[in-house]
């Protein structure tokens, strides 16, 4: 229903452009990701909402910001990975835990 919502407003001001809902199995593999990222990408698909998790950001961070790619993850937090680039993350990195 968001995404009926969301491409009707789309169209009422006249983008050019629509959202299209689709999902795919990652196996809980940090490859199978990849994959994943690469075959969304060679279907024309630029935003990502998914890899949730660090590891799968990594394996994939060069590919995704080499190919333009807008992933937003809800759950990535590694420090390592908090830099600018392509990938938005919904919580802090973990330099924000509370001090030791």
């Amino acid at each position: 229903m968001a995404v009926e919502d969301f491409n009707t407003y789309l169209e009422n001001i006249g983008a050019g452009w629509s959202f299209h809902l689709s999902a795919e199995d990652t196996q809980s593999s940090g490859a199978v990701s990849f994959e994943k990222v690469q075959a969304f990408n060679g279907a024309g698909v630029k935003m990502l909402v998914g890899l949730p998790f660090s590891q799968y950001i990594s394996q994939a961070a060069s590919y995704i910001d080499r190919n333009n790619m807008l992933v937003i993850s809800h759950a990535s937090q590694s420090a390592n990975l908090a830099i600018d680039d392509t990938v938005f993350r919904l919580v802090p990195n973990d330099s924000y835990q509370a001090p030791q």
